[in-house]
């Protein structure tokens, strides 16, 4: 879904508000009680199966005009998916 408002008047308006970024609220930004023990890697390990054959418009997006796969629209899709990450 897209953001109707542009970042920069967003922030303006929220600075009209009144609204410090910078001003404490009084929570707790970490809790008390969190476990820190550590994981090994299968514990967040992820895979995903993208049902390519199941949806011709998904498999378009994904496909060249000779029937190769578009690494770009991967690897775009993975940096997307990074940044929901960070």
């Amino acid at each position: 879904m897209r953001v109707r408002t542009p970042w920069v008047e967003a922030f303006r308006k929220q600075q009209q508000d009144g609204h410090q970024p910078g001003k404490i609220s009084g929570k707790p930004e970490v809790p008390k009680n969190r476990d820190l023990a550590p994981k090994r890697m299968t514990e967040s390990q992820h895979s995903v199966v993208i049902p390519l054959a199941q949806n011709p418009w998904l498999l378009d997006t994904y496909l060249n005009a000779s029937g190769h796969i578009r690494l770009g629209t991967i690897f775009m899709d993975l940096d997307a998916l990074s940044g929901v990450i960070a």
